[in-house]
């Protein structure tokens, strides 16, 4: 673990640990299931793709999600994982 992997606390004393610089993140599952880390991933790539056809993404070359898209799955995601998706 990084130190700035490290718990940070809030005021009211609970505890976040941010997260940077990695590569795949799996969110879907405490112990891991690549079955949902592939289905976000390829949900990514084909949004994003989409994006750049559409003309909504950056300059040619690698660039970050862009962020219209990383919203939406984002919010998709934790709606499914809270049960409200």
């Amino acid at each position: 673990m990084r130190a700035s992997d490290l718990p940070s606390v809030l005021r009211d004393g609970r505890e976040i640990v941010l997260l940077h610089g990695t590569h795949m993140l799996n969110l879907t599952a405490a112990s891991g299931n690549p079955i949902q880390a592939m289905d976000l991933g390829f949900a990514l790539q084909a949004r994003s793709l989409a994006a750049i056809v559409a003309g909504q993404a950056g300059p040619a070359g690698v660039s970050a999600v862009p962020g219209p898209v990383d919203r939406v799955l984002a919010t998709s995601l934790v709606g499914l994982l809270s049960g409200r998706g």
